[in-house]
């Protein structure tokens, strides 16, 4: 079994049945949410090539989208929790350890650091008004979380 910790900075967007979202109804649905397919097991598939082209990127089939988004919006969707449920971050950066990798220090005023000078609080709220969401969580922030399976 796979497993890495992640220290993201951005929204947690939360899992199919459970969406923090505040457009999501009572069931993790997006109803009126233009790219959201409830037949889509993993709602990334979606949202990303909207995401692309609603900011006029053009991408042929068989293109890394995540490489695209991270080059063109500076943010890109992680997925996190058990493999076969995820939940999902839309992140502007991130950190990795895999469960093998030795202890790392982190310096958090020099990432605080980071997303002012790359203003990565602007590019995250670029990406959710084009995606036409809004996160329950009120603001970016740090996020630590867990990948396995």
């Amino acid at each position: 079994m796979d497993v890495e910790a992640i220290l993201a900075f951005g929204y947690d967007l939360g899992a199919n049945g459970t969406r923090k979202l505040q457009e999501a109804d009572q069931f993790g649905r997006l109803p009126g949410i233009a790219w959201y397919d409830a037949d889509t097991e993993h709602p990334t598939e979606d949202a990303e090539p909207y995401l692309l082209t609603a900011a006029g990127v053009e991408y042929s089939s068989g293109s890394d989208l995540v490489k695209l988004l991270k080059d063109h919006l500076g943010v890109w969707f992680v997925s996190y929790g058990w493999v076969d449920e995820p939940k999902y971050l839309l992140a502007a950066c991130t950190l990795k350890c895999d469960w093998d990798d030795e202890a790392q220090p982190i310096d958090l005023a020099k990432l605080d650091e980071q997303v002012v000078q790359h203003e990565l609080d602007t590019k995250l709220a670029n990406a959710l008004e084009l995606l036409g969401v809004t996160p329950t969580q009120q603001r970016p922030a740090w996020l630590h979380c867990v990948r396995g399976g």
